[in-house]
């Protein structure tokens, strides 16, 4: 949920690429802010999940007729709540520091922070308060209700979710959309499109890039399968040519995701991206060697 907020923030910045802050691409305003000071897992104690900048990663994708731009903020605090450690109890909690927003192009971002967009200045801080969670469209899926309250408006939003609490460690991974001309944040209508695609991702953060949570038990706990890396593969591979580099990677993920790089030619194959993801689930579970050429839809 705070992702989810944060993504929402997030969104409504990545609408404001202007063509004229666009600048160079590759220059970064770097996510300094992903700076894990704490551990990146998000553990409960005494019914309670604190959510940290280490353990609960937001990125946006805002984008153009002519391209597009990521972000999100390197800031946030809140807090997850579960009565006797069942998911469908959860209630999310989310303050976001909008002035610590970061982007792709350090113009951009400078933009993103004015009165053109987030108005950090008089709007430093975005929350984010659940109302309610129901079932969602599958094994462990839920879909959370929540007020979000930003760029000084709040609107009543819902997001799907994956969520799973094994051993005491919360993950929750979620994709969704918002239309940042909800919140007041509509610079450059003619220029930036409304609708902002948004990744949250709280836990075990790196373990995300290879292994979602889809499959739950009756009892509301959730145990993790289904995940399908070729399909994650295709999600992140942006201009469809089949294979992934640095610059199409989550910027949290990219030097883990290279490590799956065998012929060292500076990008990642899906077959190395599915063999990679086999070889790290193999290591944390204690397994051998991966199988060998997993067929791309096989789940596990």
């Amino acid at each position: 949920m705070q992702k989810l907020l944060l993504s929402t923030l997030v969104v409504l910045l990545s609408g404001g690429c202007d063509a004229q802050n666009a600048g160079n691409a590759n220059e970064t305003s770097s996510p300094a802010g992903a700076t894990d000071a704490g551990s990146p897992k998000a553990v409960l104690r005494d019914d309670v999940v604190a959510l940290t900048a280490a353990n609960t990663k937001i990125t946006f994708v805002g984008s153009k007729d002519d391209g597009q731009h990521r972000g999100g903020f390197n800031e946030l605090t809140g807090s997850v709540e579960l009565l006797l450690q069942v998911l469908r109890t959860a209630v999310f909690t989310v303050e976001i520091d909008t002035e610590s927003l970061w982007s792709d192009n350090e113009k951009l971002t400078q933009h993103l922070k004015s009165p053109d967009f987030f108005e950090v200045k008089t709007y430093p801080k975005a929350t984010l308060t659940t109302r309610g969670l129901r079932a969602g469209d599958g094994p462990g899926r839920y879909v959370l209700s929540a007020n979000l309250a930003l760029h000084g408006k709040a609107r009543d939003i819902e997001i799907p979710v994956a969520m799973t609490l094994t051993d005491g460690d919360l993950t929750l991974k979620s994709d969704f959309t918002i239309n940042r001309n909800d919140f007041g944040i509509s610079y450059g209508p003619d220029k930036i499109h409304e609708t902002v695609a948004i990744s949250v991702a709280v836990g075990d953060v790196d373990a995300e890039v290879f292994q979602v949570a889809t499959s739950a038990p009756a009892d509301g706990g959730v145990r993790r399968s289904g995940f399908d890396p070729a399909e994650r593969f295709d999600g992140i591979d942006d201009n469809g040519d089949g294979k992934l580099t640095r610059e199409e990677m989550p910027e949290q993920f990219a030097d883990r995701i290279l490590q799956a790089d065998t012929d060292g030619d500076g990008a990642v194959t899906k077959e190395e991206f599915v063999t990679g993801w086999r070889s790290r689930r193999a290591r944390r579970e204690g397994g051998g060697a991966p199988a060998a050429s997993p067929a791309e839809g096989e789940s596990n």
